[in-house]
């Protein structure tokens, strides 16, 4: 937990000199304006860390719009958005916390998503039961930082699924404001998937995961058009 409390606290350029030069994280490739980082995991696997930077066309408000998912319908269409067709169930167990007028962006609670890492049939669909923290906070400079904490964690409650296999997951995104106007977009993450997956299908399913920065503006354009098409009784205008 202090490391959490470190990542988020510290400025961008802190934390990633600390990432790079005392943590292990070695560039490994860059995806148009993401650039991702890894380090081997004491667990086994790989541990990511994901950098971006964007201009003023995703502001906070944007942001909270899209990651904060309180009800089990939300959380469905989240994730539909982030991972398509990919995505095969989900909903929310219990919420502990919610947003206040002081945070609106605040939740804790827990979830469970299950997901197809492949279209191919030998390759069994995970699902994972996790905790989720958000919240807002400042920096050690005044800056205003978004954050999303989701770890695994095992609930009696919720038996094994047959057709899924229970993976493991460990991720921080912290969305932190710029002295220069921009937002900086940082993505720790750990899976482990457990059973057997091969690296050139799960590679690709794991650098989606850790560049869906990219598509966060589109993808809020899309939450928007649900939402419309929602509250419309037709699409059809009504002769008078």
């Amino acid at each position: 937990m202090k490391q959490v409390q470190t990542s988020i606290l510290t400025t961008p350029a802190m934390r990633l000199v600390h990432a790079t030069q005392q943590e292990g994280y070695r560039l490994t490739e860059q995806h148009h304006g993401v650039r991702v980082y890894t380090r081997k995991s004491p667990s086994g696997g790989e541990e990511t860390m994901s950098v971006s930077y964007t201009q003023h066309h995703l502001t906070f408000e944007n942001l909270m719009y899209l990651l904060l998912a309180q009800t089990t319908e939300e959380h469905r269409i989240q994730q539909t958005l982030f991972h398509d067709d990919a995505f095969l169930d989900g909903c929310v167990f219990s919420t502990i916390l919610s947003p206040t007028e002081e945070d609106p962006f605040q939740w804790y609670g827990l979830k469970y998503t299950k997901l197809a890492l492949s279209s191919y049939r030998f390759v069994d669909p995970r699902d994972v039961c996790y905790v989720e923290i958000s919240g807002t906070t400042v920096n050690m400079d005044g800056h205003t930082v978004l954050y999303v904490m989701r770890e695994s964690l095992t609930l009696r409650s919720v038996p094994l699924v047959p057709d899924a296999i229970r993976g493991r997951v460990k991720s921080l995104s912290l969305h932190t404001e710029c002295p220069n106007g921009t937002i900086e977009h940082v993505h720790f993450s750990y899976m482990n998937p457990y059973g057997s997956v091969p690296a050139f299908l799960f590679k690709p399913s794991q650098l989606r995961m850790n560049t869906m920065v990219e598509r966060y503006a589109q993808l809020i354009h899309f939450k928007r058009m649900l939402d419309m098409s929602k509250n419309c009784t037709t699409f059809f205008p009504v002769n008078q």
